[in-house]
């Protein structure tokens, strides 16, 4: 239990803003890791947001296969950007605490197929450029003159083409001024240092790249369409679809670090979870990338109640209760504050000793600004904030006391 060290987490992180941070050291970025204590449980609604989307990569990118075809049904589609987008941006737009979530793909992990812009300004040089990209410069032995009257006429090229880097991002902001919410997408493959090359994204990919080990195996069973007109059913080619993906227990919860510079410019903390595709080797997978998602660290609660004295805990214990006559209850939804997120509770066979009173406890914001008038030697209560001996334990301590010197005054006859 260390009073100080506590005022120096909170101190530190009042200090630190966006306007400021860029004067402070990386190391200073980040908050000791013990003062994310029960992120694992009191965020898990805002983790598993991520846990969705990896479910959905992973399923998709081991049993998707735009090249089958079924006679008059084919294989889906490769993901598209848009798509992909769309599924970042609908996460923030449904969940307001979640300030950013990216699906981060790992170097040539996404594939897609090349797009062609009628509207390009030099078509003949941008289909040049792409076929020496999938055939080199000698195109192959393609004419391209002849490949570009197949794009005039509509036709299509069914080539997948692997980009370096793909990380759409989606985040929040709010405009002080108006108070109103902004939402953006960007894909960080822009970034001036790659998400590949950090510490945590190399630590992640390490831990799956070669060990597939806890991941757990999911079965679908999908039923289709027999013919084009739908008159019945029956099961798929593939009949039942395995996949493999990982559970929210497998992600990472990330220290508390402040975001200087980035997309939120606060204090967060980061869910990261890993996703997978299928390897074509049987029903081995591999490692394609990771799902971010960032929230910010004003939402969890602290917990300055007593507990188990392993628990990796930076508040354990420094509640303000007179542990005498109470005992420390924590109170949920209070966020990151000190003496905010508990209350001290009378014990049984003590007593509010206020008569009249609808309270039955103290709160730790009371306590707390007591303290600190009593420290400031102005009007206080801070000696009293405590319960007092029951009036029923009281009356049977006077009984108690009555029998026996009744007893003893008998016994000396």
């Amino acid at each position: 239990m260390s009073y100080d060290r506590v005022a120096k987490i909170f101190t530190h992180k009042s200090q630190m803003t966006a306007g400021n941070c860029r004067g402070f050291s990386e190391e200073q970025w980040k908050l000791p890791g013990d003062a994310k204590f029960g992120v694992e449980k009191k965020l898990e609604r805002l983790g598993r947001q991520g846990v969705r989307l990896a479910d959905f990569l992973s399923s998709f990118l081991q049993n998707v296969d735009g090249e089958q075809n079924y006679g008059t049904l084919s294989g889906d589609s490769l993901l598209k950007e848009e798509q992909l987008y769309s599924e970042v941006l609908a996460v923030i737009l449904a969940e307001p605490d979640v300030e950013g979530i990216g699906l981060l793909f790992d170097t040539d992990q996404y594939q897609t197929f090349p797009s062609l812009d009628a509207n390009t300004r030099d078509l003949r040089e941008t289909l040049r450029l792409l076929l020496v990209r999938l055939y080199g410069e000698d195109l192959g032995g393609r004419d391209l003159q002849e490949e570009m009257d197949k794009v005039s006429s509509g036709g299509s090229y069914n080539v997948k083409v692997s980009k370096e880097l793909f990380g759409p991002y989606a985040y929040q902001l709010v405009d002080k001024d108006s108070q109103r919410d902004s939402y953006h997408a960007i894909d960080r493959a822009g970034e001036k240092t790659p998400y590949t090359e950090s510490t945590w994204y190399k630590d992640i990919k390490r831990r799956w790249s070669y060990n597939s080990e806890g991941l757990k195996s999911y079965t679908l069973n999908p039923w289709i369409r027999n013919d084009i007109d739908g008159t019945n059913i029956r099961k798929h080619e593939e009949y039942p679809l395995v996949y493999k993906s990982a559970s929210y227990e497998a992600g990472v919860w990330s220290d508390p670090y402040f975001d200087c510079g980035g997309y939120i410019n606060d204090w967060i903390l980061s869910y990261r979870i890993p996703f997978f595709g299928n390897t074509g080797y049987g029903s081995a997978v591999k490692f394609r990338g990771i799902v971010v998602v960032d929230v910010k660290l004003d939402l969890l609660d602290i917990e300055q109640c007593p507990s188990d004295f392993y628990a990796s805990n930076a508040f354990m214990g420094t509640a303000r209760c007179d542990y005498e006559s109470t005992y420390c209850v924590p109170i949920e939804n209070q966020g990151f504050q000190l003496h905010q997120g508990y209350r001290c509770n009378c014990k049984q066979g003590y007593e509010y000793p206020w008569k009249g009173a609808n309270e039955y406890f103290y709160t730790g914001d009371l306590i707390e600004e007591s303290r600190l008038r009593y420290l400031d030697n102005r009007t206080n209560r801070f000696d009293r904030l405590k319960c007092r001996m029951s009036s029923a334990t009281q009356t049977s301590s006077m009984l108690l006391t009555v029998t026996l010197s009744i007893f003893l005054a008998f016994l000396m006859k």
